[in-house]
C-alpha cells in the first residue's frame, strides 16, 4: 500500500493530496492550507487503470484494501460507495473506489455496458491493486454485487467479499420484465429507454439484455471460497431480500445480515453506521 502511494506521487511521511483541491497537504493536519477544506482521509484521482478511474481513500498505509464496486447508473460518487470511502479509512481499512466504464469520470458510453464489461473493469483493478497489497477486499452494492459475485467466483487474489442489498442474477431477465413483443422490438432497434428516479433516462443497448442474461445461475456461486458478507434490507423496493437468502445458500462460508426497515438506499438514519460496523467486525 505504501508503494502505491509512493508511485501515485504521495509522500505518506510528509503529505498527501487533498480530497477537494487535489493539492498536497501535511498529515499533520486535516484542514487544506490551500482551500481550507476538511480532509478526513487520504485521496487521489490516479486514473491507475487508464479507460477506468480509480479513487483512494487511505489513513494507513498499511490497511488492508477494499475495492469497492457501484452499482447500475452509479458512480464511485453514489451513497454507497462515498460512504463506505469516508468510514472505513477511520476503522482501519482503506477503500479504492472504482468507476466502471461509461460511469463517473471514466472513458466509454452508458449505452456500451454490459455487465462482462464490468467483470472485465473490476478484474483490472484488482490486477493494478494487487501490485502493491495482497490484502485485498472486494465489495459491491445493487447491480454491483453480481459483478463482485462473478468476479470473486475466478479471483484468487481476495481475501473477502463484501456484498451490499446485491443483485445475484440478472434483474431483467424476468419473463414479468419484457412481452416477447418488447424484446423483440428492443433486439431490432438496438436500444431502448430506461426511466430512473435517480438519473433520469439512460438509454440501455439490446447487448446489455442478451450479455446479462448469462448471469442467472445460483449453482456457480458454490465455486466461492471467500468469506462473505450480505447486508441486506427488509424492505429493499429495488432488489428483494429473498434474493440474498437464496444466494447465502449458495456461498458455505457466507453470512447474511438483514437489516430490519431498510430500504435500497439505506436511507434511515444510522444505517451505514451500522452496515460499517458489521463489516469491521466481519473482517477483523
Amino acid at each position: 500500500m505504501k508503494k502505491l502511494l509512493k508511485v501515485l506521487g504521495i509522500d505518506t511521511d510528509n503529505d498527501y493530496c487533498c480530497i477537494s483541491c487535489k493539492k498536497p497537504m501535511s498529515t499533520e493536519i486535516k484542514r487544506c492550507p490551500h482551500c481550507e477544506a476538511w480532509n478526513d482521509c487520504c485521496s487521489i484521482d490516479p486514473r491507475l487503470l487508464g479507460k477506468e478511474v480509480g479513487e483512494l481513500f487511505s489513513e494507513n498505509p498499511d490497511d488492508p484494501i477494499v475495492i469497492v464496486v457501484h452499482g447500475y447508473g452509479s458512480t464511485r460518487k453514489g451513497t454507497k460507495s462515498a460512504t463506505l470511502s469516508k468510514k472505513l479509512p477511520k476503522k482501519g481499512f482503506s477503500v479504492f473506489a472504482v468507476d466502471l466504464n461509461g460511469r463517473g469520470d471514466s472513458e466509454g458510453n452508458f449505452e456500451d455496458i454490459t455487465i462482462t464489461q464490468y467483470i472485465d473493469d473490476v478484474k483490472s483493478a484488482i490486477t493494478k491493486i494487487s501490485e502493491y497489497s495482497d490484502n485485498l477486499i472486494l465489495s459491491g452494492g445493487s447491480l454491483g454485487g453480481i459483478v463482485a459475485l462473478q468476479t470473486a467466483i475466478v479471483e484468487k487474489r481476495l481475501k473477502a467479499l463484501v456484498l451490499l442489498c446485491p443483485v445475484s442474477c440478472f434483474p431483467w431477465s424476468d419473463k414479468g420484465k419484457f412481452s416477447k413483443q418488447g424484446l423483440k422490438e428492443w433486439k431490432e432497434k438496438g436500444y431502448l429507454y430506461k426511466d430512473s428516479k435517480k438519473h433520469g433516462k439512460l438509454k440501455v443497448n439490446y447487448s446489455f439484455y442478451e450479455d446479462g442474461v448469462k448471469y442467472n445461475n445460483y449453482s456457480v456461486y458454490e465455486k466461492i471460497k471467500i468469506p462473505t458478507l450480505i447486508l441486506h434490507g427488509d424492505i429493499d423496493e429495488s432488489v428483494s431480500v429473498e434474493y440474498s437468502k437464496k444466494l447465502t445458500k449458495h456461498i458455505k462460508d457466507s453470512k447474511l445480515i438483514i437489516l430490519e426497515g431498510a430500504d435500497h438506499s439505506f436511507s434511515n438514519p444510522g444505517e451505514f453506521d451500522k452496515i460499517t460496523n458489521e463489516i469491521v467486525k466481519f473482517l477483523k
